[in-house]
């Protein structure tokens, strides 16, 4: 996915919060739980939570990310607000996957409806930019 909306929380009772949600996560993970299923004695989740498909447009295609996202939240902002308001969430991000180009100066455009949908959604933003 190029871009997800997470959320997690070292109290969130994870089961609670989506059998109570329409959105259904394509990840989920519990507090003490391995981190990786190739090393189940390796290190554990230090909380609980899920990841939301919100893109599978490419690492390279940005604008499109944000088209997707700016949809998503507008569409879905009862139940992000649900999520984002649930006892034991710490944070809710929409993490946006982007390629890393060979460039002098990295600049990504957040144009002012995607910032108006993520905050009146309650919903932070990351950029994760990959090689």
């Amino acid at each position: 996915m190029s871009c997800v909306l997470r959320v997690f929380g070292r109290s969130l009772d994870l089961t609670a919060l989506l059998v109570g949600s329409t959105l259904s996560p394509y990840r989920t993970w519990q507090i003490g739980t391995a981190r990786s299923e190739l090393q189940p004695d390796g290190p554990v989740h230090a909380d609980s939570g899920a990841c939301f498909a919100i893109s599978t447009a490419d690492f390279d295609a940005f604008p499109a990310q944000v088209d997707d996202a700016i949809a998503f939240l507008e569409c879905h902002a009862d139940p992000v607000r649900a999520i984002v308001s649930f006892p034991g969430v710490e944070a809710v991000t929409l993490d946006f996957g982007i390629a890393l180009r060979d460039i002098a100066v990295h600049c990504d455009y957040l144009p002012p409806r995607l910032l108006k949908a993520a905050a009146a959604a309650g919903v932070g933003m990351e950029l994760s930019h990959y090689p």
